[in-house]
């Protein structure tokens, strides 16, 4: 009975250990990660700034005001916000959603794979493949971390439309709906 229950969580450990590995120099490295979307802060105090900032449509960075062209972020920032409470630094959150998104995305190709009746040591290998391909190498090194996210929720979202389609139940249309309107979020719209 161990030895069943072991090979079932085989390709989620594997698919952890994995994006583990892929990032460990850059959690070994100090500081926040930056890039084009990077722009995590610190310190407590530049959390709760940037938490703050992102609650209005209009932002005063100048004297007569501005729209604030990224308010939709919010849902972004919030969690942020929500763990720095519980001690977790700016800088550990921006690795730790790098190394989230890496794993939930290989986690996702999985259960999609699966659900297509594709052998479980041949879904393992894709979703290990999925997340060692160049963009998400490169969409990390840039710090494209919304873009990265889409890709991350991408699998999962396939799956919830076709079993949606095929077994005609409200549940994965709203949860299609709801991960294609994060998608269209992350994509700095201008909502």
């Amino acid at each position: 009975m161990k030895k069943m229950k072991l090979t079932k969580f085989l390709p989620y450990l594997i698919i952890i250990l994995y994006s583990f590995y892929i990032l460990y120099p850059i959690f070994i490295s100090p500081g926040v990660l930056h890039g084009n979307d990077w722009g995590l802060p610190l310190t407590d105090d530049q959390i709760k700034n940037f938490d703050n900032e992102y609650k209005y449509s209009w932002v005063y960075s100048n004297p007569f005001g501005e729209r604030n062209f990224l308010y939709h972020t919010k849902i972004f920032s919030f969690p942020l916000y929500v763990v720095n409470t519980f001690g977790v630094s700016g800088e550990l959150f921006s690795k730790l959603f790098l190394l989230g998104t890496f794993i939930f995305s290989g986690i996702g190709l999985f259960f999609l794979l699966n659900y297509f009746k594709i052998n479980r040591i041949i879904s393992t290998l894709a979703s290990l493949i999925y997340i060692s391909t160049p963009i998400f190498f490169n969409y990390s090194i840039m710090g494209w971390t919304f873009v990265l996210l889409n890709f991350g929720i991408l699998p999962i979202t396939v799956l919830f439309f076709v079993k949606g389609n095929k077994e005609k139940k409200l549940r994965y249309i709203i949860m299609t709906s709801l991960l294609y309107s994060i998608a269209i979020l992350q994509s700095q719209a201008i909502i």
